[in-house]
């Protein structure tokens, strides 16, 4: 069973998002905040992090370009998506050299999609 650690500091985004992937056969973590990301990421070892850009702290763009480009290696080729609910998503997710992002809201299919095309690079 494939991992997803989705973080959102929005509650509804957090349960919409876990069920759907849930529905899907996907085991799923979340966290409202990016605070615990590696400390996750190391318990739980998710196959794929899904990123709210706008986290209270620090973003979900900086968390992932940590991911990508940290020091510490084993966080390099977890696949990202970042998502927001603004047009700057994509636009963010290239100036950080993220593959995959999503505009909220979603269409469940599209984001669905995305998914399964992240894990399969994986």
């Amino acid at each position: 069973m494939k991992k997803v650690l989705v973080v959102d500091d929005d509650k509804t985004i957090l349960e919409v998002v876990g069920i759907l992937l849930q529905m899907e056969g996907f085991m799923v973590f979340t966290l409202q905040d990016g605070e615990k990301l590696f400390e996750t990421i190391d318990e739980e070892e998710p196959d794929l992090v899904v990123l709210d850009i706008w986290l209270p702290g620090i973003n979900g763009d900086v968390l992932a370009e940590q991911m990508r480009y940290g020091k510490d290696e084993k966080y390099h080729n977890i696949p990202i998506i970042l998502m927001s609910a603004s047009s700057e998503s994509v636009k963010i997710a290239r100036q950080s050299k993220i593959q995959y992002s999503i505009e909220k809201p979603f269409d469940i299919n599209d984001f669905m999609a995305l998914v399964n095309r992240a894990l399969s690079l994986n």
